[in-house]
């Protein structure tokens, strides 16, 4: 019976977990931030990412797993063309290609300004882009800080909030894609294309999908249903 009631109490408390990960870069970028270029660095408490290509950063020792929700305040600070990416996503363990990016293009023109919003997922066997989301153009959008949240509902559905420091608000609708696909990126990371942004406030928390606390609690009912079998005779 002591095993049992261990049992229980591990099932119990692996049902109520949740990790949950976070940066403020208050103290400088965690070793953790791995890089394949020398465009991210800190600034005064923000991590900064500036380039004018494609670069960009994955955080080596978080994992999203089961329901997850990722997030990140982005600051716009300059813009060398008309249009720039600033994102957000997840990225395989297997080669370290990204899995799901999901994000904001900012268009620049004058006064004008406008932000397009896209959530992509990349299939690293043909190396093609899906696209679940390209949301816009808004404008006009004056909002220079962004709070990017991405969100895996259920096995199979993403979804996509983005807020703006002057009011701009959007939320996604389901995003279908294949649980396997998502299961495939579990590393969280940041990009930029085009331009120089910091990002804040970096948080990673993870729940167990219910699917999988059914089976676990199918387990524990099987073996007080069997122990108490046993007492009974």
């Amino acid at each position: 019976m002591k095993k049992i009631a261990l049992f229980v109490l591990v099932a119990l408390a692996l049902a109520s977990s949740a990790w949950a990960y976070n940066d403020d870069f208050s103290t400088g970028v965690n070793s953790a931030w791995l890089t394949w270029d020398s465009n991210w660095s800190w600034d005064a408490g923000q991590y900064r990412g500036s380039s004018a290509g494609d670069s960009a950063t994955i955080r080596s020792d978080w994992t999203a797993s089961g329901l997850w929700t990722y997030q990140a305040d982005m600051t716009l600070v300059s813009q060398p063309g008309v249009t720039a990416d600033s994102n957000i996503g997840l990225w395989r363990v297997s080669d370290n290609s990204i899995g799901i990016l999901a994000g904001v293009t900012r268009f620049e023109d004058g006064d004008r300004r406008a932000v397009l919003l896209n959530v992509q997922y990349l299939d690293n066997i043909n190396w093609q882009w899906s696209t679940l989301l390209q949301a816009g153009w808004y404008e006009p959008v004056p909002d220079t800080i962004f709070h990017l949240k991405l969100e895996r509902v259920d096995a199979s559905d993403l979804m996509f909030t983005v807020t703006g420091n002057q009011g701009f608000s959007y939320t996604s609708g389901k995003l279908s894609l294949s649980a396997s696909a998502i299961d495939g990126a579990t590393i969280p990371g940041l990009r930029v294309y085009a331009r120089t942004c910091t990002f804040d406030n970096v948080s990673l928390t993870t729940v167990p999908e219910p699917s999988s606390l059914l089976a676990l609690f199918a387990g524990v009912s099987g073996l007080l249903m069997g122990y108490r079998r046993r007492s009974l005779r």
